[in-house]
């Protein structure tokens, strides 16, 4: 693919650098697009609006993650 990609990051600061890298992006060529990597626990997915050009797909990959240790 021939799209800047972005990875969110651990902490809050560089995963608005990350965002604010898709973001300009995505301005500057919407037919392009961009792609913006993150996990639904971390800060992209507290209280980022991804309206119009800037969410037109999800792909959703999940994992299932179970206890390694009975508790009954």
């Amino acid at each position: 693919l021939d799209k800047p990609s972005f990875f969110e990051q651990g902490d809050a600061i560089a995963a608005e650098e990350q965002f604010n890298g898709y973001k300009n992006e995505i301005e500057k060529n919407h037919k392009r697009g961009a792609i913006l990597s993150c996990v639904f626990s971390g800060k992209a997915a507290e209280g980022i609006n991804f309206k119009d050009d800037l969410g037109r797909l999800a792909i959703i990959l999940g994992k299932l993650i179970t206890k390694t240790v009975n508790i009954i």
